[in-house]
């Protein structure tokens, strides 16, 4: 069943655009006006991705945004999206910036010397900063605010960890 279908006209005639996001092992499939089409396999911890396709002369290309929480679809068609009529936004790059904020959180599993909960705890918390620091239309500084909210509120809870932990004991 596809997780996400478009139905809309272009030139006069409909088209239906159908995304099945499958499983990592069988990877995403899109279904375009019948003709199936396998896409790239998602990455391990995907992070979005912008899947390009040609229709009837058109450049088509689905969107795949994530928060770090949930996925949201979006088709657009000559740089327009097909849901709101605006001009699509593509993936932003990975600034270099965050990959302070990524390994800070990294360290949080390095620190406790393993363990479920700090693992992700820390993955949690990199994967957000990624996420937060590819949102399109906030300024740098939001989105270095908002990262290092996120590396403080993980270290907080992973110390709050340690101590509920050593009390235990």
């Amino acid at each position: 069943m596809p997780s996400k279908t478009w139905t809309f006209e272009l030139d006069g005639r409909a088209h239906t655009v159908a995304l099945d996001r499958g499983s990592y092992a069988k990877g995403r499939k899109l279904v375009v006006d019948g003709t199936e089409m396998q896409l790239k396999r998602p990455a391990v911890f995907e992070l979005g991705r912008d899947e390009p396709f040609a229709l009837d002369g058109h450049a088509g290309v689905i969107h795949v945004r994530t928060n770090g929480l949930t996925f949201s679809y979006d088709l657009s068609v000559d740089d327009r999206s097909v849901t709101t009529g605006k001009p699509a936004s593509q993936q932003q790059p990975i600034p270099k910036w965050v990959w302070l904020f990524v390994v800070a959180c990294a360290a949080i599993p390095l620190a406790s010397l393993g363990g479920g909960l700090p693992m992700a705890l820390g993955a949690g918390g990199a994967f957000a900063c990624v996420a937060l620091s590819r949102r399109p239309g906030a300024s740098t500084s939001a989105r270095v605010a908002s990262c290092a909210g996120v590396l403080v509120l993980c270290w907080i809870l992973f110390i709050a960890l340690v101590v509920a932990v050593s009390a235990a004991r």
